[in-house]
């Protein structure tokens, strides 16, 4: 790290190709900017689980319940 610190791109490139920078990118994603966004970000998620449970029937819901646990274990 202290290469990398002291500014060897070529240490620097070289751990990134080993790590890899997919983990990166949904942090790099834009999000909610302030704290409306947040609010208006998880009343939608909220909104769209509501209408999911309301249009998919109990032997639906509880198919998928009993195939999540199986493949827990």
């Amino acid at each position: 790290m202290e290469r990398i610190n002291n500014g060897d791109t070529v240490t620097a490139l070289a751990l990134i190709s080993i790590v890899g920078v997919e983990h990166l990118l949904s942090v790099a994603r834009p999000g909610p900017a302030s704290p409306i966004w947040v609010h208006q970000d998880l009343a939608a998620c909220l909104r769209f689980d509501l209408v999911g449970e309301m249009l998919v029937s109990e032997e639906v819901n509880w198919m998928v319940e009993r195939e999540s646990d199986a493949s827990a274990d």
